[in-house]
């Protein structure tokens, strides 16, 4: 069931960038997130260099996203989604963000459901496992199947929605 779940979660997202991703974007048109996802590389060489001048490329870029011409990229899909083996409700919710879903669903699921079915995984893999009775499968089985339901539908309303751009000021 863990397998299914993990899989299911990086999978949906990883198609949901790849589906962002078949044309560039107007970056200064993204959400903060995909702007961030689009950008990464930049912010990256920049944060990890000592020069200023790489810095103050960094800043000019910022700064000319909402003025002509479009600072036009494509969205990385490789490397962008990562469930560190172990998808808990914490996992889940860096991947939510990053993908600009709201993760409130999720919350009072995060304990009972997602980190429950994580720490049984754990306790089998590692040879601690328990047996886990029926009845707790069972309530977790329908638990989990309920949350990859919601995460499927908030992708597809985020795909079909354009969620991935920032609202325009006075929205």
């Amino acid at each position: 069931m863990y397998a299914h779940w993990e899989g299911f979660v990086k999978d949906a997202s990883i198609y949901y960038l790849r589906y962002l991703s078949d044309g560039p974007l107007d970056v200064g048109k993204l959400k903060s997130c995909f702007a961030a996802v689009a950008l990464n590389s930049d912010i990256r060489t920049s944060g990890q260099a000592r020069r200023v001048s790489l810095h103050a490329k960094l800043v000019d870029l910022f700064r000319s996203l909402d003025g002509p011409p479009p600072k036009m990229r494509r969205l990385p899909v490789k490397r962008v989604i990562s469930t560190r083996s172990n998808l808990k409700g914490v996992v889940l919710r860096e991947i939510a963000a990053t993908l600009g879903i709201n993760y409130s669903r999720f919350e009072l699921k995060e304990k009972s459901g997602i980190d429950r079915l994580v720490q049984f995984r754990n306790l089998i893999a590692h040879g601690d496992g328990l047996p886990v009775s029926q009845a707790d499968y069972v309530d977790l089985h329908t638990e989990i199947i309920a949350l990859m339901d919601i995460y499927k539908d908030l992708i597809q309303d985020a795909a079909s929605n354009d969620r991935h751009l920032r609202l325009r000021r006075g929205d």
